[in-house]
């Protein structure tokens, strides 16, 4: 098996990856907006805080 065969059989055994990443995003973005929001943006500690 090469590398582009295994690589395509690890991406079949995870279907919800895109999914995933398409989340992952929105929730990236949703911070994005707390943080302009809040105008918090460059303070972590402050995001944690909304944890």
């Amino acid at each position: 098996m090469d590398a582009i065969e295994s690589y395509n059989g690890s991406l079949s055994a995870q279907p919800n990856d895109k999914e995933t990443l398409y989340l992952l995003g929105n929730t990236l973005l949703d911070v994005g907006h707390i943080e302009k929001d809040l105008n918090i943006s460059g303070k972590p500690e402050a995001l944690l805080s909304l944890a």
